[in-house]
């Protein structure tokens, strides 16, 4: 694991166009109302992001998927970071460096089936069942391929 996030920190630094963004958790209909959010879609995930070396602005795409277990099994997907908010309920631009934050992440096409892996916000963590979860690019996870079979 230690290995993972030395390579997912290089690889943010070499470019300010390598976006990682970490998924830690997903929040079910329970924390939605309770965080008073309203009008998800079906095509649409709200998570809690992790901490990440580069500032993520909204609108940010994405179309890769992958976990720290198994980097290696990634998906393709089609994903837009359309809201952000910090600090319960602030809503900002940017989700700025090393600041976890409450992000809308919507879907073209379907929801990807490896979202079950990511903890449920506000229970424990399933080392056995749950997983932390990755969203990029192509180049950037060929990149981050390459470097893992070094």
């Amino acid at each position: 694991m230690k290995k993972l996030f030395e390579i997912l920190k290089k690889v943010e630094q070499e470019s300010i166009e390598n976006i990682i963004l970490g998924l830690n958790e997903k929040v079910d209909k329970k924390g939605l109302n309770e965080l008073e959010i309203n009008n998800i879609s079906e095509l649409e995930e709200y998570i809690i992001s992790g901490r990440h070396y580069q500032e993520i602005s909204q609108g940010a795409e994405f179309d890769v998927l992958f976990s720290m277990k198994h980097p290696e099994n990634y998906i393709i997907t089609d994903a837009k970071l359309s809201e952000i908010r910090i600090g319960r309920g602030q809503e900002v631009d940017v989700l700025p460096e090393d600041t976890p934050g409450e992000c809308l992440i919507k879907f073209e096409g379907n929801k990807p089936e490896m979202l079950s892996k990511l903890n449920i916000w506000g229970e424990q963590f399933n080392e056995e069942k749950n997983d932390f979860l990755y969203l990029t690019s192509q180049p950037v996870m060929n990149r981050i391929t390459e470097l893992l079979n070094k």
